[in-house]
């Protein structure tokens, strides 16, 4: 229901690909702020961005750090970068490699546009 509602074209697998992207921007934004998070499976850093009890929420130059490393990992996970990347120590990063993958796989950056793919 969440896909089709903001992509009602979709196929199940473009849906199925959506949906994780939304649930990985999730985690990745949140991360988790504290160490009783449902998160600590995920991993064992404390990353929370935005939020005033974050660690990053008040370390300007670690928060930097974790933005782009993100850039650069999706950048190199869609193919938009020759760049070789090391797999990121953090776990949110490195599994958005499974959702760069799924969208390598059915789209090409030739067929975008504007953000809309032919």
């Amino acid at each position: 229901m969440f896909a089709a509602a903001w992509w009602p074209s979709a196929t199940l697998e473009e849906g199925h690909v959506l949906t994780c992207l939304a649930i990985w921007l999730f985690v990745w934004d949140d991360g988790k702020s504290s160490p009783k998070s449902s998160l600590e499976f995920i991993n064992n850093n404390s990353i929370e961005i935005d939020a005033e009890v974050g660690t990053l929420s008040g370390d300007f130059q670690a928060a930097q750090k974790y933005r782009d490393e993100t850039i650069r990992y999706i950048k190199w996970c869609l193919g938009l970068s020759t760049e070789k990347v090391e797999v990121p120590e953090n776990k949110i990063i490195a599994f958005f490699k499974i959702i760069g993958d799924a969208v390598c796989d059915s789209f090409s950056v030739g067929k975008q546009t504007c953000g809309t793919v032919y």
